[in-house]
């Protein structure tokens, strides 16, 4: 069996748990395509070997074999040549692709603002079809003289075919293996394909790499715990104004056969049940006969408690808050690495502005040393559950038994609820933190005012207000 999983850590923590289950492989989807790719893999993939390994003494040979003939074609070939770029961004592209241009002059005037997203959407969609505004069309142009023709989202044009032809960012890959049918015969070689969070399989790319399946393809889900549609949304805030790019997407195909619906609960008790179904209008049924406890309070009271927010920003106030208490910070690392890009940027935004309060209180470095100090895995947590504080988005199908909710959560979740659109995902990011714990969850919110009377009103439960606990009606 072949497990495809929707992160890392989903891979890593799986792993553990099927370790003694000797014909069952873990894989991330894009570890999947880079077995199949020329690629620089990781060491855990040793089973899952590259056909065509582009390590850096290998891309060192060709690039000198290559300057040994002074043709005009081998120069062009070797100028195209990408090394594989993990965290692909508007600055590593440009400063990869556009080698003949001032950095800061190509992301003012040569359409680098902005710019990763677009071509990471126009790979993800290909069958798409886009519009490409007037400011970022000129991606085509290596330099500020060029007079290449405008891009128009077309992948055989610079600098789309660039990365594909270097597999050079994890949506190149996918696009090759989709293009070229390059999964059919390594999934061949397995009995079944199990695809864990499906509801996450977002784009008709990444259902037809799975279909290239000739084994049973078994796909498990929540549609309810989808969370994860921001992936792929343009940022559009640095296009031309009069006439922005347009990038749909190319949605998976409705037809799939949907042959099993159950949504019973074994982790949730039946009060949490009711809590959700009040809250999110989620129906389900729970199997356990024991109850949990949901608090409404600011502050944390049970040990060993998970707090979650939607916002990096909301981690770092949580942080701030707790530190003499010694919290632990999921992804601290990536964290301190925004909060330092954002004491040194222009910005106005919320993470800028708490640091530079930090900053002036001469507080932003002992910050940073803490939260790089503080970091914590997803692994490490499950194994020895600590006072923690994480983004939902780096907790999927992760499970513990106290947690927290922040007000991030409740407030983003109402205001698209208020919008009225058909747009679900802050309504599904607060049913997934409402829904991690096993014993208590606490809202980090003021307590509501008690409602007033109500005829003809269904009643699950009620609100103890002397104990601020969500509990059984008698």
């Amino acid at each position: 069996m072949l497990v495809i999983v929707f992160n890392k850590s989903n891979q890593e923590a799986l792993q553990i748990e099927l370790k003694d289950r000797k014909f069952c492989t873990v894989r991330t989807l894009d570890a999947v395509i880079a077995s199949v790719t020329k690629c620089r893999r990781d060491e855990e993939d040793d089973d899952m070997e590259c056909d065509e390994p582009n390590s850096s003494s290998d891309s060192e040979e060709k690039v000198k074999e290559e300057s040994e003939d002074d043709s005009e074609e081998d120069k062009s070939n070797e100028d195209t040549m990408l090394d594989f770029d993990a965290n692909f961004s508007d600055t590593s592209f440009s400063k990869s692709c556009y080698k003949e241009w001032i950095y800061k002059e190509h992301m003012k005037y040569g359409g680098g603002s902005g710019s990763a997203s677009l071509i990471q959407m126009r790979l993800t969609h290909p069958k798409a079809r886009v519009f490409i505004c007037k400011q970022h069309s000129r991606l085509s142009l290596r330099h500020d003289s060029d007079k290449a023709n405008p891009w128009n989202g077309c992948h055989s044009m610079f600098p789309l075919k660039q990365i594909i032809d270097s597999q050079s960012t994890f949506a190149a890959r996918r696009f090759v293996c989709d293009r070229d049918k390059s999964l059919a015969d390594l999934l061949a070689k397995y009995d079944i394909i199990f695809l864990d969070e499906a509801q996450d399989i977002f784009s008709g790319l990444e259902m037809r790499l799975l279909m290239q399946s000739s084994t049973p393809v078994v796909s498990v889900g929540d549609i309810n715990q989808s969370i994860n549609s921001f992936v792929h949304q343009i940022k559009d805030s640095y296009c031309d104004k009069r006439s922005p790019c347009i990038f749909p997407m190319e949605t998976a195909d409705k037809n799939m056969p949907q042959q099993i619906q159950w949504y019973s609960t074994y982790r949730l008790c039946a009060l949490t049940v009711a809590f959700l179904e009040d809250f999110c209008g989620v129906n389900m049924v729970s199997k356990r006969t024991d109850t949990s406890v949901i608090r409404w309070q600011n502050k944390i009271t049970e040990p060993n408690t998970l707090v979650m927010a939607r916002s990096n920003h909301s981690v770092l106030k949580i942080a701030m808050e707790y530190k003499n208490d010694n919290i632990r910070v999921m992804g601290g690392v990536r964290v301190a690495s925004i909060l330092k890009a954002a004491s040194i940027s222009a910005g106005q935004n919320s993470m800028a502005k708490t640091a530079s309060k930090l900053k002036q209180n001469g507080q932003l470095a002992s910050m940073l040393k803490f939260l790089v100090a503080q970091d914590i895995s997803i692994n490490e947590l499950k194994e020895n559950p600590t006072f923690c504080v994480s983004t939902i988005h780096m907790l999927k199908g992760f499970e513990t038994s106290n947690t927290a909710v922040h007000a991030d959560v409740f407030e983003a979740a109402a205001k698209e609820t208020q919008a009225n659109t058909v747009d679900r995902t802050d309504r599904s990011v607060l049913f997934v933190a409402a829904s991690r714990h096993t014993r208590s969850l606490t809202i980090l919110i003021d307590i509501p005012e008690p409602a007033k009377s109500i005829e003809n009103v269904k009643v699950q439960s009620t609100l103890d207000l002397t104990k601020f606990i969500y509990s059984k009606k008698n």
